[in-house]
């Protein structure tokens, strides 16, 4: 694989007793993925410095495993300028390599002090806007984008697990989604929209006629996490009920395989980037670029549900959360129903009637 290619045998022994840490804690792929890339640069950087001396005289390689940690954040924050949260990847990573991957002790490690994120709101968005970025999107030859930003928006997931979304999820006759391997790692049904029934249906037609064209070509679809379940029943991968109901257009190898392993072909799902692409390109026609994007839609519909009055509790469990301060964040408030103390004022002033939040009063002196 192209990731091993440029990496001395040192990084290569290091990398690969990363990812087997990773499947044996049962970390996800995209997990392993960020530490790697992390512990690459650390390595990297260990590599180039290691005769450099501090005021004592003393060789980086010779420092505790807590110096270099330390320097490697602070050289990322100063020099680099990444954000509190790319260092904070930083640092768990470089904590997993020594914690598990190296098993040295890390008490010290530890005990270096994190940086305070910044707390941002996300955009206050409603329906409308998000249909009309929607009505915007421009569906390719073989795949639907318009109907995954339906589906985002009106079942509340997240990308990857509208990616993850496979045909025997999909049950139009009782208008349901089961959403399989979610960030918290439990699965939930959600309601599939009724005017998005019968574009589903044309989808799941589509799905099959590819399946049976893979199927000629003894082609399988990438299951979740390893071989396991293949090994296990080596039919599944060729059932209809496990092909992904939004694909790629050509099957790849598998990402988690390793050098010198059988490179087998699958057919996995679309890269999320490509829908990302779409709503991004979208959004910049509506003149909402930096505002919307798709993970947005799943903030709009919290919202939406909890202005109609569905309680915190029932959207908690539509979105998968295990925390209800996450929910909370979530959920906006409708800003529009809300009076100002201004406007009470000005009915006052001039002894008005109580008027709709949205009337617009007139002061009683210019601020040009």
């Amino acid at each position: 694989m192209l990731i091993y290619e440029n990496l001395t045998s040192a990084q290569q022994r290091i990398v690969r007793l990363l990812e087997e840490k990773g499947r044996e804690l049962n970390r996800r792929w995209t997990t392993v993925q960020a530490y790697r890339g992390h512990v690459i640069r650390y390595t990297a950087w260990l590599e180039r410095n290691k005769d450099w001396r501090d005021d004592e005289q003393v060789r980086l390689a010779d420092w505790t495993s807590e110096r270099k940690v330390s320097m490697y954040l602070r050289k990322l924050v100063v020099k680099d300028r990444v954000g509190w949260v790319t260092r904070k990847q930083a640092f768990f990573a470089l904590l997993f390599l020594y914690k598990f991957v190296l098993q040295q002790d890390v008490g010290t490690i530890e005990k270096i002090p994190q940086p305070k994120g910044d707390k941002h709101l996300p955009a206050i968005l409603d329906g409308e806007q998000a249909l009309a970025v929607i009505g915007q999107i421009e569906d390719s030859t073989w795949t639907p984008f318009r109907l995954m930003a339906l589906l985002l928006y009106g079942c509340g997931l997240r990308i990857a697990e509208l990616h993850n979304l496979r045909h025997k999820d999909v049950s139009i006759r009782h208008s349901l989604l089961v959403i399989r391997n979610t960030k918290g790692r439990s699965d939930r049904r959600v309601p599939l929209p009724c005017c998005l029934s019968a574009a589903m249906e044309r989808q799941l037609k589509r799905v099959e006629l590819c399946w049976e064209q893979d199927h000629e070509k003894s082609l399988p679809a990438s299951l979740p996490g390893l071989d396991g379940l293949r090994r296990k029943d080596p039919t599944l991968p060729y059932t209809l009920g496990w092909q992904y109901v939004f694909s790629q257009q050509t099957p790849c190898t598998n990402p988690q395989a390793w050098p010198g392993e059988e490179q087998v072909l699958y057919r996995h799902h679309l890269h999320p980037t490509l829908l990302q692409r779409a709503v991004r390109l979208a959004a910049k026609r509506c003149r909402l670029e930096g505002v919307l994007t798709p993970h947005v839609f799943r903030h709009i519909f919290a919202s939406q549900l909890r202005w109609n009055g569905a309680q915190l509790e029932t959207i908690q469990r539509l979105l998968g959360h295990q925390h209800i301060e996450t929910t909370m964040i979530y959920v906006h408030e409708r800003t529009a129903e809300m009076r100002s103390p201004l406007d009470a004022a000005l009915e006052g002033h001039r002894a008005l009637p109580a008027t709709s939040p949205r009337t617009v009063l007139a002061l009683p002196f210019s601020i040009d």
